[in-house]
Order: structure tokens, then C-alpha cells, then sequence
């Protein structure tokens, strides 16, 4: 599934968990919201691949790809910082972590969870605008 879909199909879940957490079922949000950031995670690395390194080298893949190399020069420590602190995020509240008992972190709302998947679109059209002075 292509970046765009994948965070368009995150930003209906999230819209989709609202009606779920608005249901009062506490067990199935808790569930589907760490699972939402299990794919939101997978779709944080797959934009740092196809965006931020312009598909120059991508993950078993036997040859780089040199020519789009400059893309990779927009980058500045604003989106570095942005892509590791949603990363971090996605890992603390993932489905494939087991969850500290001292931390008890609370599974955020779904305005969070839909914030966080417009991050990402943020992010990947801010660089791919910048981007565009390569083409």
C-alpha cells in the first residue's frame, strides 16, 4: 500500500475508534489503539524510507539508487527530531510492547490518535515539498 494510502486509511481508523471509544467498550479501544500504533509505526519507517531517504535505499533491496541522492539534502534537524519523537510515541503505545506496570501510561484519545496520523502527513509533504526544487 502506497504512504498516502496507508495514512489515510490511519486517519479513518482513528476517526472510526471515536465511535468506539464513544461506545464505552474501554477493552476493544485499548486494543485497536495499540494496534493503530503498531501500523502507524510501520508507516513512520516506510516515509523515513520512500520520503526522507527519496527511495535511494530501501530495505531488501540489492542496489542503491543514487540518483535522487540530493532529496535527501532537505532534511533538517526539525524533521529528524519530529520523525524520532512520533516513533518513540508509536513504540511506547504499540500492541507488539509489553507495557510497563510503573509506567501505566493511558492509551490516548482518538483526537490524539487522528493528531498523530496528520503528523505524519505533515511531515511527508513538508519534505516532499521541499523536495520538488530537485526534480
Amino acid at each position: 500500500m502506497k504512504l498516502r494510502e496507508r495514512v489515510q486509511r490511519l486517519q479513518e481508523r482513528a476517526r472510526a475508534l471515536a465511535r468506539v471509544r464513544e461506545q464505552a467498550d474501554e477493552e476493544s479501544y485499548t486494543r485497536d489503539a495499540r494496534h493503530f500504533y503498531d501500523d502507524l509505526r510501520a508507516a513512520w519507517e516506510r516515509a523515513l524510507e520512500e520520503v526522507a531517504f527519496a527511495q535511494v535505499i530501501m530495505r531488501h533491496r540489492d542496489q542503491i539508487k543514487p540518483a535522487a541522492l540530493s532529496k535527501v539534502s532537505v532534511l533538517m534537524d526539525q524533521d529528524c527530531q519530529l520523525w524520532t519523537g512520533n516513533y518513540a510515541k508509536c513504540c511506547s503505545q504499540m500492541a507488539g510492547h509489553d507495557q510497563s506496570r510503573g509506567r501505566n501510561r493511558a492509551i490516548p484519545e482518538p483526537d490524539e490518535l487522528l493528531q498523530d496520523a496528520e503528523a505524519l502527513a505533515g511531515w511527508v509533504q513538508s519534505i516532499r515539498d521541499r523536495q520538488r526544487r530537485f526534480n
